[in-house]
């Protein structure tokens, strides 16, 4: 496999309580991986043994995803795939207790977007709109100024009522998508259903020698 500093999330982090990985990783610069196409998987190791003083003491490992938020920075992180609660004589040193593979998403905004129209955002949540042709109650809505996971509560003549109130006042281009914006920023969340009293993790994404990945980077 082939690693860098750049793809780490832990580097031997110590987990004695829940807590976030170090290090978020942002897709939306090129990455080279390498020759081919395979896609790139999130690894977990025990960097050392677990250990805790309540026997039934678990850590589940779970992978966070957040869109682009429409400046460059992460919108809210939402739960892509976790491990399940790992007992500590899974948790020993050199042992690999997570792996989840890496959808190759970059930009943060759904590629299934099924409309888009002209808006004026102001910081509340109504925006009035050019033309409501295609649109409904419930579609996902992504543009400057706008919550990540914000839908359309309701329509009335060319005006929108948005689940979420816009965090600035902007002209915008909105999208409008049936699915969520997809991850361009990647974080671990580590959880203890009991204080541990030694354990640390190293985590990373890694590309096979072999197969090779890259991924094109995406516009912040």
């Amino acid at each position: 496999m082939i690693l860098d500093q750049q793809l780490q999330f832990s580097a031997a982090q110590a987990v004695t309580t829940t807590a976030d990985s170090a290090n978020q990783i942002d897709m939306g610069s090129n990455r080279d991986m390498g020759i081919g196409a395979a896609p790139l998987t999130v690894l977990v190791l025990a960097a050392t043994s677990f250990t805790s003083g309540t026997a039934a003491a678990t850590l589940t490992v779970r992978l966070l995803g957040a869109p682009d938020n429409g400046s460059g920075a992460e919108g809210v992180y939402n739960t892509i795939a976790e491990s399940g609660a790992l007992p500590l004589g899974r948790l020993t040193a050199g042992q690999k207790i997570a792996q989840f593979p890496l959808p190759p998403v970059a930009n943060g905004f759904s590629p299934f977007a099924r409309s888009q129209t002209t808006a004026v955002v102001s910081a509340s949540t109504s925006v009035p709109i050019v033309s409501a042709a295609g649109l409904s109650a419930g579609l996902f809505v992504s543009a400057v100024g706008i919550i990540p996971g914000t839908t359309i509560a309701s329509i009335s003549s060319n005006t929108l009522t948005l689940s979420n109130a816009a965090t600035i006042a902007a002209g915008a281009d909105v999208n409008f998508s049936p699915s969520p914006p997809l991850p361009r920023f990647y974080k671990l969340a580590y959880v203890v259903s009991n204080t541990m009293t030694a354990g640390s993790v190293n985590s990373f994404l890694a590309g096979s020698v072999d197969t090779g990945a890259y991924y094109q980077g995406g516009i912040p």
